[in-house]
């Protein structure tokens, strides 16, 4: 098996121009190993966005680094907290079909009885239930800028299984 379901919750704070925000993202991502050894991580919802690395580790460490980057990406293009919420919004609303296809295909070979042998993968929790994409974005700060709510980062992989 060379393709892998993952399960993500990244939460994570966005400082903008007059604003604090605390994102949530709940997504799927498609984990694949490629004949040549590299690691690719790929955003089924929210899509359009991969990465790669050496490792399952490196991959997906570089997929949410270049996702916290395209949020920071989203602060700096919109001038308000509503601006930016809604740019999220969209963001996380974006769908991969063709990631989704692999992602739904490699959790039904799993849930068929597949092995995963790739020790990264085989540590990771593994999640049975649905989990729906999505996510949130709430104002952490007030109208004088002081910080009304932690802004602390979170991350949480799983296996869909």
């Amino acid at each position: 098996m060379n393709e892998f379901p993952l399960v993500y919750r990244l939460r994570v704070p966005v400082f903008g121009r007059g604003f604090v925000a605390g994102v949530e993202v709940r997504g799927h991502a498609l984990l694949v190993h490629e004949d040549d050894g590299a690691w690719w991580v790929s955003g089924v919802q929210p899509g359009g966005l991969a990465d790669t690395g050496d490792t399952p580790a490196s991959a997906y460490a570089a997929f949410r680094n270049g996702l916290v980057n395209v949020l920071g990406d989203s602060e700096a293009q919109t001038d308000s907290f509503a601006a930016f919420a809604a740019d999220v919004s969209r963001l996380l609303n974006q769908v991969s079909d063709a990631d989704r296809v692999g992602w739904t295909e490699a959790r039904a070979r799993l849930r068929a009885g597949a092995v995963v042998t790739e020790p990264f993968l085989a540590t990771l929790p593994r999640e049975v239930g649905e989990v729906a994409c999505g996510g949130d974005v709430v104002r952490l700060d007030d109208a004088s800028g002081r910080l009304m709510s932690s802004a602390t980062v979170s991350d949480q992989l799983l296996q869909a299984a």
